[in-house]
């Protein structure tokens, strides 16, 4: 093994990967050399911090015009609300390079309780979901034609309710 193969191997092992999940439905963005490529809004689901066009910093938990890797042929299976891998490509921004394996957008909690032994005190489920809202909430949520068919709902994990509309 050479060392531009050594250093190549720890430089990919170092690469900064992070989960997501999908935010909206798959749109063409503009890339940097002028060109078009598919990509999408993705809930990372934690704060990140990044300095927009104008130099201030701004702070977000859904990363917008996430371009998509070329030659990923197994991304055209996500949906909206699905987990996506996600590789730094410079300081503030990221691409879509595959599938996740997990979803870290809710947590599930279990309570025990250790007086006169262990036992399950209670559960409870905490976070949010992303998914296509139905013609029904559609309806129901603004007044009706307001919202566009493929309209995303943010609804909350614990009792189904909507949070918000994206």
């Amino acid at each position: 093994m050479s060392i531009y193969d050594l250093i190549a191997s720890v430089m990919k092992s170092n690469e900064a990967t992070i989960t997501g999940k999908v935010a909206s439905t798959f749109y063409e963005i503009e890339d940097a050399a002028g060109g078009y490529c598919w990509g999408c809004d993705v809930d990372i689901g934690e704060s990140m911090t990044y300095t927009d066009k104008y130099g201030k910093q701004q702070s977000t938990t859904v990363l917008t015009n996430v371009p998509i890797a070329m030659n990923n042929r197994e991304i055209f299976y996500a949906q909206v609300g699905w987990p996506v891998l996600l590789r730094k490509m410079t300081a503030s921004r990221y691409a879509i390079v595959g599938l996740g394996k997990s979803i870290k957008l809710t947590t599930d909690y279990t309570y025990v309780s250790f007086k006169g032994g262990f036992r399950i005190v209670s559960r409870e489920k905490r976070g949010y979901y992303y998914r296509l809202l139905t013609l029904g909430e559609l309806g129901s949520v603004e007044p009706f034609g307001s919202l566009p068919l493929g309209a995303v709902g943010i609804f909350n994990a614990v009792d189904d309710s909507l949070i918000r509309v994206r």
